[in-house]
């Protein structure tokens, strides 16, 4: 296994070490709007442990306990925030960089050719400044 595979596994493992830290520590009797209201399930820990380290599937633990969101997670949460609606296009934020000292490279063409036809919708577009957090314009 190469040094990276290593470092790529043992991130994971502590991300899942994390996740069961967090998940134990949730206190279900907190007041919440019922949009957001959940059952404690008792298999979620061990579960857990059947995620494959080197899968996709690892990123989902980003949601953990505030964990900086990968582009893979983004993409996946933003069409469940916004899934009902049609009248918003959510982008990909890969096709542009990681927004640098107010600096971005955003490819003129792609972007010429993403709003065309577009006269009644919403463009969502989500731009990761500095590696630290995400932004969205409208």
């Amino acid at each position: 296994m190469s040094m990276r595979r290593w470092h790529q596994a043992v991130d994971a493992l502590n991300l899942k070490d994390k996740a069961k830290k967090w998940i134990d520590g949730l206190d279900f009797s907190v007041a919440v709007p019922s949009a957001y209201w959940v059952e404690r399930t008792e298999d979620m820990p061990p579960e857990l442990d059947t995620i494959p380290i080197f899968s996709e599937m690892i990123h989902i633990l980003d949601f953990v306990a505030r964990n900086q969101l990968s582009d893979t997670v983004l993409m996946e949460a933003m069409p469940k925030l916004f899934g009902p609606r049609q009248d918003v296009t959510v982008v990909d934020p890969l096709i542009w960089d990681v927004v640098e000292r107010g600096q971005i490279a955003v490819p003129t063409e792609q972007l010429r050719s993403l709003f065309t036809g577009i006269f009644d919708q919403k463009m969502l577009l989500p731009v990761n400044c500095s590696d630290t957090h995400w932004c969205a314009l409208m």
